[in-house]
C-alpha cells in the first residue's frame, strides 16, 4: 500500500519541524533509512536520515523526499535549494523517528490487508467500515440508490440531524430527500462518478466528504461527517483509501443483499410485452428464471405520477419484501407484480394465498407511496401475460378518469369490476353509444328528476340490478313493495321501452355504466 504523504505530514505535527518544498500529492510504499549510495534510492520511498548525510555525496541531485534529523546545522535556510523536498526535525533520536514511521506504515498496511480479507466475508461492506473506524475517525454512512442505509460506522456516532434520522429510520425520509432535491444533491449524485466535496452548510451541522460510486444503473453514496477529524488532505486521503475497497467490493458483486438487488426475471417479461422473442426463446427464459408457463396467475400494476428513479427503486424493494414469492419487475416508470397461486396444498401446513391476501400485504405500501394498483383477471397461460398487463393498465386508467370527475375510487381497481366501463370508454367526445336511445332515455329520466326533486334515475338502476324483483328492490331501498310497483309503472310510461325484453334491459344497464363513466355524480353513493 502506498501511504499518502498527507498522512505522514499529519503524523509529523506532533514534532517541531521545518518544511522545505513538499508535494502533498505524493505517496510512498515504504520508509527506509538513507542508504550509502544514491543508486539504491527510489522515488516512491520516504527516506529518513541525518541532515548532514542528506547534503553530502550528491544525495540531493534527484527529487527524493527526506525526513531529516538536524545533527549539525544551526542555520539551514540555505539548504532549501539543496534539499527542495525535505522535512527537518529537531531534538529526536534517529532510531526513534525511523521506528515510529515504520509503525505508521505498518499500521496502514495492516489496514489494507484486513480490508482485502473483508472482501471475502458475507457482510463485507459493514466489516470494512468496522475495521476502518479507528483510521477515519469520523461517522460514515453508506446508502444505496434508493437512499436506504446499508452500512455505517456503528461505534462512531454523530449528532447531525440528517445522520441521526438516517440511522433511526434506516433510510433517508421524504423530508431529507426533498432537501436533497432542492439543493441539487440528487442530480449531483446521479451524475457523479468521482470524489466530490461539499460543505452542506445549508443543512449539515458539519462539513462532509461525499463520494458517489456508480455501478451501471445503480449507485451508492458514501458520506463522511467531519465532526471528529476536521477536513484536511489527510482526512480526505483516508476516505479515498476506504472508497477504493468499497469500489472493489461492488466490482466483485459481493455487496450484501440488503444493499443491491437484481432484476433477473425482467428480461422474460420484457420479451413477452415487447414481442421480440419467439416461443422457443420464451420457453428458454422461463426455464432459466424458474417461471412456470402454466398455472394460476394474476398481475398487479402499481402506478405513481411524477415518480423519481430512487422512489421507483424503493417501491420495487418494498413490494419484493412483502411478496417474496411473486415476480416483481420495474417497467416503464412503474412496477408490476406477477403472482402465482397454489392449486392445492402440497403439505397440510401450507397456507393457500388468494388475490385479496396479496393486496392486503401491499396496502400500506400503496398509501405510503400514494400509488394506485390495477389488478388483472386470473389467467392460466403465461403467454396471456401481455393481455393481463393491458387489463391492469386499463383498470388504472378508468380509475383515474373517474377520480378526475370527482368519484371516490379506492387505490385498488380490479379489471373485473370495470371491464364494461372499458368497453364503453371512448377517448373522443363523439361516442357512438353515447347517442343511443338507451342513453338518451336515461338522461331524460335524470333531467326529469332534477325538475321534480325525485330520484327515479337511481331507483330504476337498482330495479334493473335486482332483476325487476319488487321485493328485493324494496328491501335494498328500504321502501314498501307497493311503492316499487307504482314507481316502475310511472317510469315505464316515461321511457316507453319493453322491459320484458332481456336485450332492452341489458342495453339499459350498459347505458347506466356508460353514464357512470361520463358523469359519476349522477349516481348516489
Amino acid at each position: 500500500m502506498k501511504i499518502p504523504f498527507s498522512i505522514v505530514l499529519e503524523w509529523l505535527q506532533q514534532y517541531k519541524c521545518d518544511f522545505f518544498k513538499t508535494d502533498n500529492s505524493s505517496s510512498f510504499r515504504a520508509v527506509h533509512l538513507l542508504p550509502d549510495s544514491i543508486d539504491d534510492m527510489r522515488n516512491d520511498v520516504l527516506y529518513v536520515g541525518y541532515l548532514s548525510d542528506a547534503t553530502k555525496n550528491n544525495m540531493h541531485t534527484h527529487e527524493y523526499t527526506y525526513i531529516c534529523v538536524n545533527d549539525q546545522f544551526s542555520d539551514y535556510s540555505e539548504l532549501n535549494e539543496i534539499l527542495p523536498r525535505a522535512i527537518i526535525i529537531e531534538n529526536i533520536a534517529l532510531s526513534d523517528l525511523f521506528n515510529s514511521l515504520q509503525n505508521l506504515f505498518e499500521k496502514y498496511n495492516d489496514w489494507e490487508h484486513q480490508m482485502y480479507e473483508c472482501l471475502m466475508k458475507d457482510d463485507a461492506l459493514q466489516s470494512i467500515l468496522d475495521i476502518s473506524e479507528n483510521f477515519c475517525g469520523n461517522h460514515i454512512s453508506i446508502t444505496d440508490s434508493i437512499f436506504r442505509l446499508i452500512a455505517y460506522t456503528k461505534n462512531i456516532t454523530c449528532d447531525d440531524s440528517v445522520a441521526v434520522k438516517l440511522i433511526t429510520n434506516g433510510f433517508h425520509d421524504a423530508e431529507t430527500l426533498t432537501l436533497f432535491k432542492e439543493t441539487g444533491r440528487l442530480k449531483q449524485w446521479e451524475e457523479a462518478g468521482d470524489n466530490m466535496y461539499s460543505s452542506w452548510s445549508s443543512f449539515s451541522k458539519y462539513p462532509v466528504y461525499v463520494i458517489t460510486i456508480n455501478n451501471g444503473d445503480n449507485f451508492i453514496q458514501m458520506v463522511m461527517h467531519c465532526h471528529n477529524k476536521k477536513p484536511s488532505d489527510a482526512t480526505k486521503d483516508r476516505f479515498d483509501i476506504l472508497t477504493k475497497f468499497v469500489s472493489l467490493l461492488l466490482m466483485k458483486d459481493q455487496v450484501t443483499k440488503k444493499g443491491w438487488y437484481n432484476y433477473s426475471a425482467s428480461s422474460f417479461f420484457y420479451s413477452l410485452l415487447e414481442g421480440d422473442s419467439d416461443a422457443a426463446q420464451i420457453e428458454q427464459l422461463a426455464k432459466l428464471y424458474d417461471i412456470p408457463l402454466t398455472g394460476e396467475f394474476d398481475l398487479f400494476k402499481l402506478s405513481l405520477e411524477g415518480i423519481e428513479k430512487f422512489q421507483l427503486d424503493r417501491l420495487y424493494i418494498d413490494v419484493s419484501s412483502c411478496l417474496p414469492n411473486s415476480k416483481v419487475v420495474i417497467y416503464q416508470n412503474g412496477v408490476f407484480v406477477v403472482n402465482s397461486y397454489l392449486q392445492k396444498k402440497s403439505n397440510p401446513s401450507e397456507e393457500l394465498i388468494d388475490t385479496n391476501a396479496y393486496l392486503e400485504r401491499i396496502h400500506d405500501i400503496l398509501e405510503r407511496f400514494d400509488a394506485n394498483c390495477g389488478v388483472s383477471s386470473r389467467f392460466k397461460y403465461m403467454m396471456d401475460f401481455p393481455i393481463a398487463y393491458s387489463q391492469a393498465i386499463a383498470a388504472i386508467s378508468i380509475g383515474k378518469e373517474l377520480r378526475d370527475k370527482g368519484e371516490k375510487i379506492g387505490r385498488i381497481i380490479e379489471y373485473e369490476n370495470i371491464c364494461i366501463l372499458e368497453i364503453l370508454s371512448q377517448k373522443s367526445s363523439d361516442s357512438n353509444f353515447g347517442i343511443s336511445k338507451f342513453v338518451k332515455v336515461l338522461t331524460k329520466l335524470h333531467e326529469s328528476d332534477l325538475k321534480s326533486d325525485r330520484d327515479w334515475f337511481n331507483f330504476f338502476y337498482q330495479y334493473l340490478l335486482y332483476e325487476r324483483s319488487p321485493s328485493k328492490t324494496a328491501t335494498k331501498l328500504t321502501m314498501h313493495k307497493n311503492n316499487v310497483i307504482y314507481r316502475v309503472s310511472k317510469i315505464e310510461e316515461l321511457v316507453q321501452l319493453d322491459l320484458n325484453d332481456p336485450e332492452v334491459r341489458l342495453k339499459l344497464l350498459l347505458a347506466y355504466k356508460y353514464l357512470y363513466l361520463v358523469d359519476p355524480k349522477m349516481f348516489n353513493e
